[in-house]
């Protein structure tokens, strides 16, 4: 007969990923279901709601990190962040394979889990760079600096991280408008934000406007009407990135 599937519930984060994770691993389960949190799904059987527990997460992250190394730990964290539908199993396949085996796993791309978690990591660390060349920043009336963006993955975090190093000494906030999720550093310390206004186009300063109005001057100037090729410039920039360029490529 086979056993009751089980289902574990956990609280859409990084560290509620990684207990429920811990949690399966203590039952020795290697096929499980996970679901986040107040999904709204009808399970045939009664899942279990597991708790989240910085200790445990971070033991668990401990303990793939001394089994695989800084790279698997950063495999895990990129996978999460890429929010793939049905993301868990592969991830906590590959968990337990590092841990199974002691070592790094990145070195067997024939294994099914293995080869995903590494594609996710792949796009979304191509992402994160790719937008540390994109973001625009906007001067506001207060001197603020504001930046919008869409990005596919959950890149927020990433890119902070290269603009506290390029502008340590500027206030700025950068706003993930898909997922409505921002962050603002103030020259110390980065702090979440909650409720960006909807109309910042209207608390540009002067400058910024006028800057704003000589940079598309400048690229309509500059463009050749011959040379007008929007395949190539999809090629080196996606179109879903054009709406938050000043010069809005068309």
């Amino acid at each position: 007969m086979n056993p009751t599937p089980r289902v574990f519930i956990y609280e859409n984060s990084f560290e509620g990923l990684l207990c429920a994770f811990a949690a399966a691993d203590r039952e020795e389960l290697e096929q499980c279901g996970f679901a986040v949190q107040g999904e709204g799904r009808t399970w045939l059987w009664p899942p279990t709601p597991v708790p989240v527990q910085v200790e445990t997460a971070v033991e668990f992250l401990e303990r793939l990190r001394r089994a695989g190394g800084r790279q698997a730990v950063l495999h895990m964290m990129y996978g999460f962040l890429a929010e793939v539908q049905k993301a868990e199993q592969p991830l906590y396949t590959f968990a337990l394979q590092t841990l199974r085996v002691g070592k790094s796993v990145l070195g067997m791309r024939t294994n099914t889990a293995v080869r995903q978690v590494a594609d996710w990591k792949l796009k979304v660390g191509k992402e994160a760079h790719r937008m540390t060349g994109l973001l625009r920043f906007m001067e506001l009336q207060d001197g603020t600096l504001y930046a919008r963006f869409e990005p596919d993955h959950n890149v927020l975090l990433l890119v902070t991280s290269h603009f506290q190093r390029r502008f340590p000494l500027d206030n700025w906030v950068i706003h993930d408008q898909r997922r409505g999720l921002a962050i603002a550093w103030d020259g110390k310390n980065l702090h979440p934000v909650v409720g960006v206004p909807g109309n910042v186009d209207d608390l540009l300063s002067r400058r910024e406007i006028s800057f704003q109005r000589l940079w598309q001057e400048y690229v309509q100037a500059l463009a050749v009407p011959e040379r007008h090729n929007p395949r190539l410039q999809r090629r080196f920039m996606p179109s879903r990135y054009w709406k938050h360029l000043v010069e809005q490529i068309f």
